[in-house]
């Protein structure tokens, strides 16, 4: 495993032009990446930062939402792009890359978990959670700041929930423009288990990028993913859990580099 220092400079852009998928975490949209998105292709590099479902391309509703919507969506992109992709996913997202990944490992090159949940196969977040914060731990730190429809089903974001989890670190205005994005978010992901498998996924190199001021999934969280589940390399970036917005640049860096890693064989 190795370590990357906080130390950011200029942009260096593989040898070779790399294709990216950026996967959004719950509640979030695609454009949430914009930001970075415009960073790596400025590095000409090719860029797919798509919504998840429920979506204009995809005819599931918020009630018919499950990893495998999330899932079949993902493959579906990899296989209309054709060739083996950086996979990103943020937050929730690590639970779609690593489902996508399990069903198409030929078409993903590096899977990178910015700020993301990354568990066991097989497990839950929910029981994942209980493990490290104890057994009457929610799914999420943003319990107090979400708003949840009576039968569970969906959860909303409130805009000072959005601010201490999502955005800390971000400028007003990227405060403003990333919680308009915002969507109520399915919760039954979060209680399904996770069908990846060490076979599969488990063969694809993995980079956990983990953001010291994430109060979305904090540090110590992602430590202990790290110790249950393992990667390949670690970045650390000063920022917080939407460093898309608050430090694309650093964030680009960070990518650009795994772009650059000799593809394994």
């Amino acid at each position: 495993m190795s370590n990357s220092s906080n130390s950011f400079d200029e942009l260096v852009a593989p040898s070779e032009p790399v294709t990216y998928v950026l996967i959004h975490g719950g509640y979030e949209r695609g454009g949430s990446f914009h930001k970075v998105a415009r960073i790596l292709k400025e590095a000409n590099q090719t860029v797919y930062t798509p919504d998840l479902p429920p979506n204009e391309d995809s005819p599931a509703t918020l009630a018919d939402i499950s990893m495998r919507v999330y899932r079949d969506y993902v493959v579906d992109l990899l296989q209309k792009i054709g060739r083996p992709v950086v996979l990103l996913g943020h937050s929730l997202g690590g639970l779609t890359i690593s489902a996508a990944a399990e069903v198409a490992p030929e078409l993903v090159r590096d899977l990178v978990y910015l700020s993301a949940l990354m568990i066991p196969p097989g497990d839950t977040v929910e029981a994942f959670r209980k493990r490290f914060y104890g057994p009457t731990a929610a799914i999420t730190d943003a319990r107090d700041d979400r708003t949840v429809t009576e039968d569970g089903q969906l959860a909303s974001m409130g805009p000072s929930g959005a601010r201490e989890h999502f955005f800390l670190c971000c400028s007003l205005e990227d405060t403003r423009e990333g919680y308009a994005r915002l969507r109520p978010q399915p919760q039954k992901v979060y209680y399904e288990p996770q069908e990846h498998t060490y076979e599969r996924w488990g063969k694809i190199r993995r980079t956990y990028i983990v953001a010291l001021q994430d109060r979305g999934l904090p540090p110590p969280l992602s430590a202990f993913m790290l110790e249950t589940v393992g990667a390949d390399r670690v970045e650390i970036i000063d920022a917080d859990h939407s460093s898309y917005l608050s430090a694309p640049r650093r964030l680009a860096k960070a990518l650009l580099a795994v772009g650059a890693l000799p593809v394994k064989g």
